[in-house]
C-alpha cells in the first residue's frame, strides 16, 4: 500500500491507490517552478521514484479589472498559467461568490461575469481548473452596494411615453448605461445618472415586465414587474377631416391619452 507521495519535497494528498494506479492532489510548492521527482513510499518502506516526473508550473493573476462591481460586472483576469497546468478552467469565484465564465478563455486571460451577492463582500479571485488545480489572485474584488430602483413615473404607457426612473446606484458601478429595457423591450435612453434615468418607451404589445438597466461594465439593476405596456391608442375618426383656422375638430378612438392622465398636445397636419 502506498502511504506517501512526494513531488520533489512537497507531499501530495493521496485520494486513491492500488497496485496499478495512484491518484493524488498536488500540494503547494513555494519554490521555483520546474521539474520535480515523483517519489512513492509504501507501507513496507519500499520507495519507487520517477526522475523529473512532475512539473510545477508558474501560475498567477497579474491584473484583476475592474476591482469592484456587482452582479453582472464583467471582470477580466490577466496572468500566467491561469489554467493551472490543465486544459481549462472549470469554475471561478470572486470574493467567494460564483462567477460565470465567459468564452473564450485562455491560459493568460479569463473573463467572467460577477454573480449575485447579498453584501459588500471583498476577496480574491479563485480559479479552479478541470484538473482541480487552484490559482488565487493576490488582489481582491469588492462587491459594491447593489443599485436599486425606488420608482418609475409613470409606471405604464405605450410608444413614445417619457419615463423617469429613480433610485440609487443606477449605473451599478459603471460610468454609463448601454441599455434600458421596459418589459423586455429596449427603450431610448435620454439621460442617466446614479439617481435618475430618463428613457422613452418603444413600440411594444401590451404586457407587464421588469425594468432592467445595464451599465457599460455589464452590471445591471433589475426592478421586477415595474413597467406595463398598455394597449396602443388608435384614432377611429376625425370630424371634420378638413378645415382652416378656428375649425372645431372632434377626434374619436380609444386609448387617446396613451396611458397618461391628460393629453398635452395635438397636431393637425403637423400644426399644433
Amino acid at each position: 500500500r502506498v502511504v506517501s507521495v512526494l513531488f520533489g519535497a512537497v507531499a501530495a494528498q493521496i485520494v486513491d491507490e492500488s497496485d496499478t494506479l495512484v491518484q493524488v492532489i498536488a500540494g503547494l510548492d513555494s519554490a521555483t517552478p520546474g521539474l520535480r521527482d515523483v517519489v512513492l513510499t509504501t507501507d513496507s518502506g519500499a520507495i519507487i521514484r520517477r526522475l523529473g516526473g512532475w512539473e510545477y508550473v508558474f501560475a498567477g493573476v497579474s491584473v484583476l479589472e475592474p476591482g469592484s462591481g456587482q452582479e453582472g460586472t464583467v471582470v477580466r483576469l490577466h496572468g500566467t498559467g491561469l489554467f493551472g497546468g490543465a486544459a481549462g478552467v472549470q469554475s471561478v469565484t470572486l470574493a467567494g461568490r460564483a462567477a460565470t465564465i465567459l468564452a473564450p478563455s485562455f491560459d493568460h486571460f479569463v473573463m467572467v461575469a460577477a454573480g449575485p451577492s447579498n453584501d459588500t463582500a471583498r476577496g480574491p479571485a479563485v480559479l479552479t481548473s478541470v484538473s482541480g488545480s487552484v490559482v488565487t489572485s493576490t488582489s481582491n474584488f469588492t462587491y459594491i452596494t447593489a443599485g436599486q430602483v425606488s420608482g418609475l413615473v409613470p409606471t405604464s404607457g405605450q410608444f413614445g411615453t417619457a419615463v423617469q426612473i429613480s433610485g440609487q446606484g443606477l449605473l451599478s458601478g459603471g460610468t454609463s448605461l448601454v441599455s434600458v429595457t421596459l418589459a423586455g423591450v429596449p427603450a431610448r435612453i435620454v439621460s442617466a445618472t446614479n439617481t435618475v434615468v430618463s428613457v422613452v418607451a418603444a413600440m411594444a404589445p401590451r404586457g407587464n415586465g421588469d425594468v432592467v438597466l445595464t451599465s457599460n461594465t455589464g452590471s445591471f439593476v433589475r426592478y421586477a414587474g415595474g413597467w406595463t405596456y398598455v394597449a396602443t391608442g388608435s384614432i377611429g375618426s376625425v370630424y371634420p377631416a378638413q378645415g382652416q383656422y378656428k375649425t372645431q375638430v372632434t377626434i374619436s378612438g380609444f386609448g387617446l391619452n396613451g396611458g397618461g392622465s391628460v393629453i398635452s398636445g395635438v397636431t393637425l397636419a403637423g400644426v399644433p
